[in-house]
C-alpha cells in the first residue's frame, strides 16, 4: 500500500510539472512554485526526488515515455493498414510533442545536465528509431515504401526536427499553419523513398487535411 502511494504522489508531481511547465515555461518555473501548483509540500517533492536537476530528468523521462507509449499502440493496430498508421502516427507525433515543447526544451536548456542527457537521449532516440523501423517494414510488405530506398533513422530524425523546427514558427509571419507546414516538409523531405503507390496514399493523407481542427 505504501509503495502505491509513494508512486501516486511521484506521478502527481510529475503530472503537475508537466502541466506546470506548458503553462509558465521551465525559466518562471521553481520548485516553490511547483509545490504550490500541485498543492504539496517543498520537502514531500524532495522526499520523492533527490534535487533539481533529478527532479527535471524525471519529467523529461517521464513525458518522453508517454509519447513512445502513445506511439507504440499505433503500431500495434493490426487491423489498420500502413498509411492509415502512419497518418496517425505523424499526427499523434506531433500532437504529443507539441503539448511538450516546454519539457522538451529542458533539453536546451541548462535546467537537466548534460551528462544525464547523455544517458537518456540515445535511448529514447533508439525506441523512436525502432518505431519507424517496424512501421516501415509494413510500408514495405504493403507496397508503400521502396525496400532499399527508405532510411527509417533518416525519416524518425526528420519527424522531430520538422516538429520542433515548425513549433518555432511564428504563425502571423508564414503562409501555412505550423502543423501544415511539418506535413508539407516532411513529404518533401521523404517522398523518394516511397513507391508511387506510397506517394498516391500520403497525397491523400495531406488531401484529408489533418491539420484542420474540427
Amino acid at each position: 500500500m505504501g509503495d502505491i502511494r509513494v508512486e501516486r504522489t511521484r506521478k502527481k508531481i510529475l503530472n503537475g510539472l508537466s502541466l506546470y511547465l506548458s503553462k509558465s515555461g521551465y525559466s518562471k518555473t521553481t520548485v516553490d512554485n511547483l509545490a504550490d501548483y500541485i498543492g504539496v509540500s517543498k520537502k514531500t517533492i524532495y522526499n520523492h526526488f533527490e534535487n533539481r536537476d533529478d527532479l527535471y530528468l524525471q519529467a523529461l523521462i517521464y513525458d518522453l515515455e508517454k509519447i513512445l507509449s502513445n506511439l507504440n499502440k499505433i503500431l500495434d493496430d493490426e487491423s489498420a493498414n500502413f498509411s492509415i498508421r502512419l497518418a496517425k502516427l505523424l499526427t499523434v507525433a506531433y500532437d504529443e510533442l507539441s503539448k511538450r515543447i516546454n519539457i522538451l526544451n529542458l533539453m536546451n536548456s541548462n535546467f537537466v545536465p548534460r551528462h544525464c542527457l547523455e544517458q537518456i537521449v540515445p535511448e529514447i532516440i533508439m525506441n523512436l528509431k525502432s518505431l519507424i523501423k517496424s512501421l516501415s517494414e509494413h510500408g514495405i510488405d504493403e507496397g508503400f515504401i521502396k525496400e532499399d530506398d527508405f532510411d527509417s533513422d533518416f525519416f524518425s530524425h526528420m519527424v522531430y526536427v520538422l516538429v520542433m523546427g515548425s513549433l518555432s514558427i511564428r504563425e502571423f509571419d508564414f503562409k501555412y499553419s505550423r502543423k501544415e507546414y511539418f506535413y508539407m516538409s516532411l513529404f518533401s523531405a521523404c517522398k523518394g523513398s516511397f513507391t508511387e503507390k506510397g506517394i498516391n496514399e500520403f497525397q491523400k493523407i495531406l488531401s484529408s487535411k489533418p491539420w484542420v481542427t474540427n
